[in-house]
């Protein structure tokens, strides 16, 4: 097996939503699930010229499991989906195992900003990141 984790930067993160996060990944999962909820704020909700996004997020939550890509996205999507009406986006630090997914880690200007950084940095595409 390997490491499969995800992680999203919601706005607020509802209770109810939040008891069912935890109900469908407590001991009832078909695998073992590591939930990490961590308050956001602080330097983090500053506004600041790098490639941070989503500083007005109030929460990171982060899971983590030990199955393959497809039996963990199979696990872990739906989870993700409850939190999807306050989510903001994913958070590039904890996409363990989902680096294949680029959808939501940085809002468009961001993506803009990187993409030309990259292009003047690393045209050679030594770093691998696209």
């Amino acid at each position: 097996h390997s490491y499969y984790g995800d992680s999203v930067v919601v706005r607020e993160l509802d209770v109810e939503r939040a008891g069912e996060v935890l109900r469908r990944t407590g001991p009832d999962a078909d695998a073992m699930v590591v939930v990490q909820v961590n308050h956001l704020g602080g330097a983090l909700a500053r506004p600041a010229p790098n490639a941070v996004p989503f500083r007005d997020g109030r929460f990171l939550v982060r899971l983590l499991t030990v199955v393959g890509r497809e039996p963990a996205r199979a696990l872990l999507d739906p989870v993700f989906a409850l939190l999807a009406p306050d989510t903001l986006g994913r958070s590039v630090n904890f996409a363990l195992g989902a680096g294949d997914r680029t959808e939501g880690l940085h809002d468009p200007e961001t993506r803009k900003r990187l993409a030309g950084l990259k292009s003047s940095y690393d045209p050679a595409n030594l770093f691998g990141t696209g």
